[in-house]
């Protein structure tokens, strides 16, 4: 299985050749639905972060420890900034914005608020 972020630059690149119309109209929905997109991407990097910096502490590795919860923190923040990008969004198509327990972010909320200096 390719990694799916590789899959998202490349897909970036493919539609960066193409030649588009820029007067096509493009749906809010389609919009709407490729930020969800992007969201399960940055939530999937910060939960295998997390998942790092768990597997450090449970073996004890503090060499590594350092790093590990940098990028771990590093990818919550820009699952933060997506997320507050989509609720602007929804806010301006006057939608209900999403909890964070509709998007299941409790764990990446609570391993940011403990490990955060």
């Amino acid at each position: 299985m390719s990694n799916p972020v590789i899959q998202f630059e490349k897909g970036l690149l493919f539609l960066a050749m193409q030649n588009y119309d820029v007067l096509a109209s493009v749906s809010w929905r389609d919009v709407i639905k490729y930020l969800r997109w992007a969201l399960n991407i940055e939530k999937y990097d910060a939960f295998r972060w997390i998942g790092k910096v768990q597997e450090d502490i449970d073996y004890l590795y503090p060499d590594r420890l350092e790093a590990h919860l940098s990028y771990a923190l590093f990818f919550c923040e820009r699952v933060f900034q997506t997320v507050h990008l989509l609720n602007d969004l929804r806010l301006f198509l006057r939608y209900k914005p999403f909890t964070i327990e509709q998007l299941k972010l409790e764990k990446i909320y609570s391993f940011y608020e403990e490990h955060n200096i």
